[in-house]
């Protein structure tokens, strides 16, 4: 699971997947390190499960890339979240359910 630092890491990691997970995580400042390492353990599990599929794994903290929450439609709404994104069919789905690795 990696941070999006760059549209080169989201593209890298996401472009060629059938689908790409990003989790949107609380900021430090409302959240602490710990609550925040809780968070992409989940994620992390998660995509353990999922390890045979051919998904890429990413996470942002909130508010961090302003554009592409409001491209996927997840900006100003309660983190952590997630949304599965396929970039080739430009279709995604945000997560609605608790923040589980099930």
């Amino acid at each position: 699971i990696y941070e999006i630092t760059s549209n080169k890491l989201l593209h890298d990691n996401c472009d060629n997947k059938q689908l790409c997970i990003i989790g949107f995580l609380p900021h430090l400042l409302d959240c602490q390190a710990k609550c925040r390492r809780t968070y992409l353990e989940t994620m992390k599990a998660a995509a353990e499960k999922n390890k045979g599929k051919d998904w890429g794994w990413l996470w942002s903290a909130a508010r961090t890339h302003k554009k592409l929450e409001k491209a996927l439609q997840v900006g100003g709404f309660g983190y952590p979240t997630m949304v599965a994104v396929n970039l080739r069919k430009e279709k995604c789905a945000i997560m609605r359910g608790s923040f589980a690795a099930d």
